[in-house]
Formats: structure tokens, sequence, C-alpha cells
């Protein structure tokens, strides 16, 4: 006897959510991967894999496997989801720099990661002039902001500090923070020293990738 529509659609309505859960899922860094540093995917599925089951990277450009190594064994995070398993896909000893991305295959079933690359100094190249161009817009510097903070009246004092520079909190927030929002006095991060003292210490750190970047002088001035 032929299924009514009503019937086909609770089936659908059954397995759908089950196929989507059973979907497996590559869990990826896109920012991309130093070339020497370490590499580390990690798969997720709601069903195990058979024992040294292997995974692929694979070249982005022309579809070719260009590493090959197994998965580690299975764990488990409950605060990430009840009932799934996780594998570790380690390809840190993987260094050709290139575009790829992993597939890992169950059942006919393959999962495949999004893109990333791997290349000398990729995650500095990547974030480093955008960390900048970030800051930099992020500067409390209008008009209103430095005639407000201009004159910062002392806690239960009548007494005035000139508080003005620095930048905006995330997102554009017009507030700005000396020291960490905490109720301890002890072990508070300070948070605008510390980023002055972050971009001055990178332009001693690595000043020879910061010029092949461009960005040395943006990041002197910044601090």
């Amino acid at each position: 006897m032929p299924m009514n529509l009503f019937s086909r659609l609770l089936l659908a309505a059954i397995i759908f959510p089950v196929a989507i859960f059973a979907q497996p899922v590559i869990y990826v860094n896109q920012v991309g991967f130093d070339s020497h540093g370490p590499k580390i995917a990690i798969f997720g599925s709601a069903l195990g894999l058979p024992p040294d089951k292997k995974f692929q990277v694979i070249n982005f450009a022309n579809g070719k496997v260009a590493f090959t190594a197994a998965l580690t064994t299975p764990l488990q995070v409950k605060d990430w989801a009840t009932g799934k398993i996780y594998y570790q896909a380690d390809f840190s000893s993987f260094n050709t720099s290139d575009k790829y991305y992993i597939t890992v295959t169950r059942g006919g079933v393959t999962g495949k990661s999004p893109a990333f690359v791997i290349e000398e100094d990729a995650l500095a190249k990547l974030t480093i002039p955008s960390i900048i161009h970030y800051y930099n817009k992020q500067r409390a510097n209008t008009p209103q902001e430095i005639a407000a903070d201009s004159k910062v009246n002392l806690y239960g004092s009548d007494k005035t500090v000139d508080m003005h520079g620095g930048w905006c909190d995330a997102s554009g927030d017009v507030s700005k923070y000396f020291s960490h929002l905490a109720y301890t006095n002890y072990v508070s991060p300070q948070q605008t020293p510390l980023v002055v003292w972050s971009l001055a210490n990178a332009v001693d750190a690595i000043p020879g990738l910061l010029s092949d970047l461009h960005v040395k002088d943006s990041m002197v001035n910044e601090a």
C-alpha cells in the first residue's frame, strides 16, 4: 500500500534530524597554519570510526591527495555535544605551502573541511595587518571623546586627570579601560598598557617581518 503524503512527511521529519546529526564535520583553523608549526583539525561524528581510520589533506587547486595519516583514538567532550565522538587529525609534519582542505570518509559519506592555507608565517601575514587596522579605527580620538577624557574626575574627589587617547572598547563602545573589569585588586591585567607593550614588544622582536608586511611604521605609530 503506497504511503500517503502525511506518512512520507512524518518519516522525513524523523530521519532528517538523525541524518543531520550523523553528518561528519571537520573543524579546522580557517585563518591558516604556519609551515613549521603544529597543525591539527578535529573530526566530529555521531558514529564511531573503524580503528586506524585515515584522513586526507587534499590540494585545493588540483584535488590530489597531499598527505594521509591516521586519526587519533576517539574522544568525547560532553560540554560540546552529548553523544558525539571526536578525533584529532594531526598533520603537523606536513609543511608544503599551498591551499588545502581535509576529508574523512565513513560509510560512503565524506566530510570535507573549509579550505585553509599552509605557509611560512601564515598567521602573521594574515592577522597582523588586520589587527593594526582594527586598533587604528578604534582610537578614541573624536572631538567629543577628547574633550570628555581630558578632564576626568577622580572618584570621590574634585581633582581631574587627563586620560584622553587610547582606544574604544570592542564593537565600538564609547568606553575604554586602563585595567580589567574585575572584582579583585590583584592579578588584574592592565588592558591599555598591555596593548601598548605588546605593540612595542612586537616591533623589537620581529622588525624584519613587520617591515616585509609594510606595517612596522603603523605599529610604532599606534603604540
